[in-house]
């Protein structure tokens, strides 16, 4: 194991899940069982959720299988679940972590879908969440290689970071990013997150193994920098702290770093005896980059005792291995390596040497840029794919969509036209009669008018609202003693018929259907009778009218989505009565014409300016707007010449096959007017 996985393992995997976990053992599979019945028998959401994190966080480690085919089959998708934010985030998080090994690609899909799932949510324990979504993602970029992804991501996050007012994560934060500049061999900005991710004690209660672990970095940066004074101070911090436990990799790198500086203040004993323990650590370890690092820090105290030719045995020794783990040092070494040469004056070598460094570092530059390219090209790959999955997804929506819609259609058509034709013969006859009515009206008050000259002048549409509401609740009042009573008295004949006569099954079940038919069209004539009849503004409000109207005409397959974002308040009658009236013709119109599924309402109310915003948008067949018009048919008048007295205005937004959107303005009278 190399010093670079050692970070890797030490601050993530060790931190969040063993990646080599046994297989679940029999007492594990019984508590599974025991916690899975507790939560079907669960009523209580706050312990349905405890207890499902229990069980996952139970199983990652060592049965990652289980925990994945639980979320998906019982939390993905579950709205009960993704409207909580931070409970689906967490869950992401852990579905993410189990293919981190076995399938980076998934857990980089995961991953990205939990951040987008989060978007700009401001909470601070869902923060977390997002933080440690996009500690996996850039985890799993260092898996594949993309180590600039890596870095970039968790550069992206900084302020993310910050908002989470977490000291751990902060800490933990900033040690990370740290060690990747460090990799980079950006050392003052590895040096300044890493002062802020000295971890302290608090931090040990939890995670033993990362006393003194900071320290250590900072150490190895001051090194890198040929600070040797710094270097001494903070290995020798690190060196002091209590700690129960450290991975064996840090030791080496601990008696290293102190051989190093014991050699420095001239005890060349202590120093030797440092650098054999390290070796020998790193050797069981099977960890060639921390052997090398060795190496070259006895060759550092093989220069400082001016055994040059030694030292420069040992460089070039070091040099010859091309371990990509210890790439990031290269450069130093080479640099050791040609101030070695000048001090044993074979200054044509140092030249050479210097030339070698300038085609490395050229080299790096080249070979990084085209790693950026590759991690480009990775990235843009992933997410078209990520787009065609979600275009795919999308394409299967629609289509169920359409089935549904054509399943109901099917099997409602005859109740629907049966409905419509009942509908549409008692509208005729009442706008007949109650146009007949209005007129004679309206020709008595224009004498009158005309007669009194010292009378206000009274507004043409508030007229023509007034006598319409009027010859409405008539209409409403003739309909229901009229009609009503004589299908009650209808229906109580042929069932007193049907019970007194000895009838044939046949002649029964046409009774019977004939009765079916009698309860319908009363159940029709109250709901039109209750359409006509606007008492119930009056007696208790706009906002229970609307509410009332829309629970009326709702079924299973017509849904309305009633939003009341704020009631216009202290407002004269007629004028609820008209607002009323405006979305009762819209929604009737809807039901009638537009064959939708749903209907978003909304109603806002500007109290500032008195003004009344309502939009209502539905996902029905749609229609051309201007044919409509030019039709000028009696809903549109209607529902036109009533915004306006309302001194409002419409517009209707809608295309053939993608629902209808309407949006009204008006700024109804206060009571005092």
């Amino acid at each position: 194991m190399n010093f670079k996985k050692t970070i890797f393992i030490t601050f993530f995997i060790l931190f969040i899940f063993n990646c080599f976990g046994n297989s679940p053992s029999e007492e594990l599979l019984r508590i599974n069982d025991s916690i899975q019945n507790v939560i079907k028998k669960e009523k209580d959401y706050i312990l349905l959720r405890n207890n499902i994190t229990d069980l996952l966080n139970r199983n990652y480690a060592n049965n990652k299988p289980f925990v994945i085919d639980y979320i998906e089959k019982n939390i993905l998708n579950n709205p009960t679940y993704t409207n909580d934010t931070l409970f689906y985030a967490n869950t992401l998080n852990t579905y993410a972590i189990c293919f981190l090994v076995s399938d980076v690609d998934r857990c980089i899909e995961i991953a990205k879908q939990g951040i987008n799932y989060i978007g700009n949510n401001e909470n601070p324990e869902i923060l977390e969440k997002l933080a440690l979504l996009n500690s996996n993602l850039a985890n799993a970029y260092a898996i594949i290689g993309h180590n600039h992804t890596r870095l970039k991501v968790f550069a992206d996050i900084h302020p993310i970071i910050l908002k989470t007012k977490n000291p751990q994560i902060i800490r933990n934060y900033n040690h990370k990013l740290g060690t990747f500049y460090y990799e980079f061999n950006e050392l003052d900005k590895s040096l300044e997150h890493l002062y802020k991710g000295i971890f302290i004690e608090e931090d040990f209660l939890y995670h033993p193994s990362f006393a003194g672990v900071t320290e250590i970095f900072i150490a190895s940066v001051f090194l890198k920098k040929n600070q040797i004074d710094s270097v001494r101070k903070y290995i020798k911090i690190s060196n002091g702290i209590k700690r129960e436990e450290l991975p064996a990799i840090f030791n080496a790198r601990i008696k290293n770093l102190l051989g190093l500086s014991e050699a420095y203040v001239g005890d060349y004993s202590k120093s030797s005896e440092l650098l054999d323990e390290a070796y020998q650590i790193a050797l069981s370890n099977k960890d060639t980059s921390e052997i090398l690092y060795n190496q070259f820090m006895q060759a550092r105290t093989l220069v400082l005792q001016k055994q040059f030719s030694a030292a420069i045995t040992k460089y070039n020794d070091v040099l010859s291995n091309n371990n990509e783990e210890f790439s990031h040092y290269r450069y130093y070494v080479l640099l050791s390596l040609i101030d070695a040469y000048k001090a044993n004056g074979q200054f044509d070598k140092a030249f050479l040497t210097y030339d070698v460094l300038l085609k490395y570092m050229n080299e790096q530059k080249v070979k990084n840029q085209q790693l950026y390219a590759e991690e480009l090209s990775y990235n843009m790959k992933f997410n078209e794919k990520i787009a065609e999955i979600e275009r795919l997804k999308i394409s299967n929506e629609k289509a169920e969509i359409k089935q549904q819609r054509n399943g109901t259609f099917i099997g409602g058509l005859a109740i629907s036209l049966f409905l419509l034709l009942l509908i549409l013969f008692l509208m005729l006859k009442a706008q007949k009669r109650n146009k007949m009515l209005a007129k004679k009206e309206y020709e008595l008050l224009e004498a009158k008018l005309e007669e009194e000259k010292n009378s206000h002048l009274i507004d043409e549409m508030t007229l023509l609202k007034h006598v319409e509401d009027r010859e409405r609740n008539r209409i409403a009042t003739d309909l229901h003693d009229s009609i009503g009573g004589l299908l009650s008295s209808i229906k109580i004949t042929l069932f007193n018929f049907q019970e007194t006569s000895n009838l044939n099954p046949s002649h029964i079940e046409h009774t019977d259907r004939i009765l079916e038919y009698i309860d319908e069209t009363k159940q029709e004539l109250n709901r039109i009778v209750y359409n006509l009849t606007p008492l119930i503004v009056e007696k208790f409000g706009l906002l229970e009218a609307i509410k009332q109207y829309c629970k009326k005409i709702q079924t299973d397959n017509f849904k309305i989505h009633l939003q009341i974002i704020s009631v216009p308040v202290n407002i004269n009658v007629q004028d609820e009565i008209t607002l009323y009236r405006i979305i009762q013709e819209v929604l009737h119109n809807i039901v009638k014409h537009a064959n939708a599924e749903n209907v978003l309402l909304q109603v806002q109310t500007n109290f500032a300016s008195g003004m009344v915003v309502i939009s209502i948008e539905d996902d029905g067949e749609g229609m051309n707007v201007e044919d409509a018009k030019n039709k000028n048919g009696l809903g549109m008048r209607s529902l036109y010449s009533r915004v306006q007295s309302l001194n409002g205005s419409i517009t209707i937004e809608s295309e053939k096959g993608q629902g209808t959107m309407i949006y009204i303005s008006c700024i109804p009278r206060k009571i005092e007017e």
